[in-house]
């Protein structure tokens, strides 16, 4: 993603009426608070990548393309390895939580904080909660993301 480009908006109708409904996951204070200490976690890797000359603040800024991309690789990585899933919707919660629904059926939390350069990908499997932490960078306007702790939780 380079800073000449608009950020592509890949919600669809359905994401404006899912905008006002819960995810379909659950999710409840304490995910959320999951979530966030998650994303807040720091190591001194993170802190060094920040220092290199990678600017991911176009990303940052839009939550549509930064959730998709993720959600995306989430999948491929983690759920159905090596079939590439697309993004039926995204509704995004805030600037850094968005859920997007997945051509599979998969609902993912996405959730994302600049000052750590950690992100995470959440969805429910048969009643356990999935979570798969990721470092970001960038690198020449794409996203890179960086394996870093997978997590099962109760609904």
């Amino acid at each position: 993603m380079s800073d000449d480009n608009e950020p592509k908006d890949e919600s669809t109708e359905d994401s404006e009426q899912q905008s006002d409904e819960q995810p379909a996951e659950t999710s409840d204070q304490s995910a959320e608070q999951t979530d966030e200490q998650a994303t807040k976690e720091s190591d001194q890797t993170a802190e060094q990548e920040e220092q290199l000359d990678d600017d991911c603040s176009g990303w940052e800024q839009d939550p549509v393309s930064f959730s998709t991309y993720v959600a995306k690789y989430v999948a491929k990585m983690q759920i159905t390895p090596n079939v590439d899933v697309l993004a039926k919707s995204v509704a995004c919660k805030d600037e850094r939580h968005c859920d997007v629904t997945l051509s599979n059926g998969v609902v993912m939390r996405v959730a994302w904080e600049p000052s750590t350069r950690i992100t995470l990908g959440r969805w429910d499997s048969n009643g356990v909660v999935l979570r798969s932490i990721y470092k970001y960078s960038c690198r020449g306007g794409q996203l890179i993301l960086t394996f870093k702790d997978f997590r099962r939780g109760p609904a």
